[in-house]
């Protein structure tokens, strides 16, 4: 009997190791639905130069989400970034060469900008001060400025592209570099505004409200003493 019942409170008590799993899956489907959808909308709008996206908002996407979130989000993620990349570029007649190749560019931006705001802002990061916004600036332009080289030298060499690199590269470097300054924001503030308590209302119709009495003026008094008489000599 108290074998037993040893046996039901350590089954109480013992932690479940399976809903961190199941969080970092809905997690990762998220950012993937998201992603997905941010990319194709982006691929409706191309430079007839070099077939890439003017600007690249799915990158904001992933990036905005890794920086609330922190280092715990980084494989689900980095994971879901990779799939909807190498989906949406394969789907667009990209191969599958250059669609891998764009996928490990992709995720090295979005990683490299969560690991310098976390570096130098530490965890919690909010846009609430001019500094931490300029700093999310610095970081998004040298992330991009780096998969850009590796993007460029990509598409050249696997895509026989016959724009010049530099535009290429200028272009990977300022559609990717708007979809981090104008998304990210975004996701950073939701998960913000998510992570707040929220004050619970009280069940049931609000009191009534009690008007304030006021006092009524005190009236004249009409019992007045009569003037004294001054008595005869």
């Amino acid at each position: 009997m108290l074998q037993d019942l040893t046996k039901k409170d350590h089954r109480k008590t013992r932690p479940d190791s399976t809903s961190p799993w199941f969080n970092s899956i809905g997690l990762a489907v998220a950012v993937g639905i998201a992603y997905f959808s941010a990319a194709q909308l982006c691929l409706a709008v191309i430079t007839k130069s070099d077939g890439l996206a003017l600007f690249w908002l799915a990158g904001g996407v992933s990036s905005g989400v890794l920086i609330a979130l922190g280092c715990d989000a980084r494989l689900p993620v980095a994971s879901a970034t990779i799939i909807a990349t190498i989906i949406v570029h394969l789907m667009n007649g990209r191969n599958i060469w250059v669609a891998a190749a764009f996928a490990l560019c992709n995720v090295s931006e979005t990683l490299v900008t969560a690991w310098l705001i976390e570096r130098y802002f530490g965890s919690g990061f909010s846009l609430g001060r001019l500094r931490n916004v300029l700093g999310l600036l610095a970081a998004s332009v040298v992330a991009t400025a780096a998969s850009g080289i590796g993007a460029t030298m990509a598409y050249k060499l696997l895509q026989n592209a016959t724009a010049p690199i530099w535009i290429t590269w200028a272009h990977w470097f300022g559609s990717g570099a708007i979809g981090i300054i104008t998304v990210a924001p975004l996701m950073i503030g939701l998960a913000a505004a998510a992570r707040e308590p929220h004050a619970p209302r009280p069940a049931g119709p609000p009191p009534p409200r009690r008007t304030p009495k006021r006092k009524k003026a005190a009236k004249p008094s009409s019992n007045k003493k009569p003037p004294a008489r001054l008595a005869r000599a």
